[in-house]
């Protein structure tokens, strides 16, 4: 009697085992059977919207342009409108992945969205591609595994400029505006950093507040400086209205050229084209000028008959990220949140921006930055090719070296 007892205890014993298996391979086979799900997280309706509406758009193409399926299924896109809040960002992102179960979340805009979303991404340990948030800290005290910058920083693109000024700008006395507000200040001090090896006269700085409308009292203070250039650190729509006094006034028939020093969107120069003729500034990509690129070409006139417009370099930054992390996922073979970060880390390749890297010290993806000049269309030219390139600054004189940039990445 008792061995049977015994007998009935080993073989419940063996049953509980059996069950726990084939539990661990149902589960396994059930996500293995879950669709790739990629979650777009960015500012539809709110005041990127002009910019970043058609981010989604970048993102399906990239979807479409790897084939549109993984391991037998249809990939899922989920998008999420923000509309600028950092809150609302906070918790869409969460939802995308612990509710819609989305295995990476491309966007991210704006810089205080991208840090705090950022967190949640290193909390549920999945993915985040930035495209279009050009702050530092995110290569630098607030990096982390799971979060990859895919724009330039801030840093690299007063490197960038200032690294064209040294070469280009004959004289050497710079007087510069400057937005009012933090992210402003550091690009102030950024490209103080830069100039000073190139035995550059910082003459004097004006503080901009956003939303000037009047800036007769900034110009004449420059002016009394006797300045060989102007470096305007404005953005959006105090950066255009800064480029329609300097032509107002007649700064560049003074000899006085104008050069922007933070980011300058494709459609603020098509609304003042004549107002910003002649002046320079930094831009990671422009269609045009990628025409050579077969991928980048296909992206461009794919983009053209559905919008009836290039795309601006948010869209290819989205495009790239996407079309980069599909890769990886079938590189590796899995979706994997783990593997496919392992995939992209330190990863060589060429796309629609030429020869690029992703740092896997601080994971900035890096490639080439450019110098363009605006110029205003001829009758024959296309509506949309205002810009001639004017140099290329090659990605290790622009990004950091990422061993320098105090981010410690962390494990999983």
């Amino acid at each position: 009697m008792f061995g049977n007892r015994k007998v009935w205890k080993i073989a419940e014993f063996t049953m509980v085992i059996i069950i726990v298996f084939l539990f661990a391979e149902s589960r396994q086979h059930l996500q293995a059977e879950e669709p790739l799900k990629i979650g777009v997280l960015t500012d539809i309706t709110g005041p990127a919207g002009v910019l970043c509406g058609t981010d989604p758009d970048a993102v399906r193409m990239a979807i479409h342009d790897f084939g549109g399926e993984w391991a037998g299924k249809k990939i899922e896109m989920i998008v999420r409108d923000m509309k600028g809040q950092v809150a609302m960002a906070v918790e869409m992102a969460e939802e995308l992945y612990e509710h819609k179960k989305a295995d990476v979340i491309l966007g991210a805009p704006w810089s205080s969205v991208a840090i705090a979303v950022s967190k949640v991404a290193l909390s549920y340990k999945k993915p985040l591609i930035i495209g279009s948030a050009y702050t530092s800290q995110l290569i630098e005290d607030k990096c982390n595994r799971y979060t990859f910058l895919w724009g330039f920083n801030n840093y690299a693109y007063s490197a960038a400029l200032a690294n064209w000024m040294t070469k280009q700008i004959k004289g050497r006395h710079i007087y510069t505006f400057t937005q009012d507000y933090a992210a402003g200040h550091t690009m102030l001090r950024n490209y103080l950093e830069h100039l000073r090896p190139g035995n550059f006269l910082h003459t004097g700085n004006s503080m901009i507040p956003r939303g000037t409308k009047d800036f007769s009292q900034y110009f004449l203070a420059a002016l009394k400086t006797k300045p060989d250039a102007l470096l305007n650190i404005t953005v959006v729509i105090d950066q255009m209205m800064a480029a329609k006094q300097a032509k107002e006034i007649g700064l560049k028939k003074m000899g006085i050229p104008v050069l922007h020093g933070s980011v300058t969107f494709e459609f603020i120069v098509k609304s003042a084209t004549s107002a910003f003729a002649g002046d320079r500034f930094v831009t990671p990509w422009y269609w045009k000028h990628n025409m050579s690129n077969p991928e980048s070409a296909d992206f461009i006139s794919t983009w053209r008959k559905e919008f009836k417009r290039p795309p601006y370099y948010v869209q290819a930054m989205m495009y790239s990220g996407a079309r980069q992390y599909l890769n990886a996922v079938r590189r590796v073979g899995s979706k994997d949140s783990h593997k496919v970060i392992k995939a992209l880390e330190g990863h060589a390749f060429k796309d629609i921006f030429g020869h690029s890297e992703i740092y896997a010290e601080n994971h900035q993806k890096v490639s080439d930055l450019h110098i363009v000049q605006v110029k205003v269309p001829g009758p024959k030219d296309d509506a949309w090719d205002f810009f001639d390139l004017v140099g290329t600054i090659p990605f290790t004189k622009a990004f950091r070296d990422p061993k320098t940039t105090g981010c410690k990445i962390g494990g999983f």
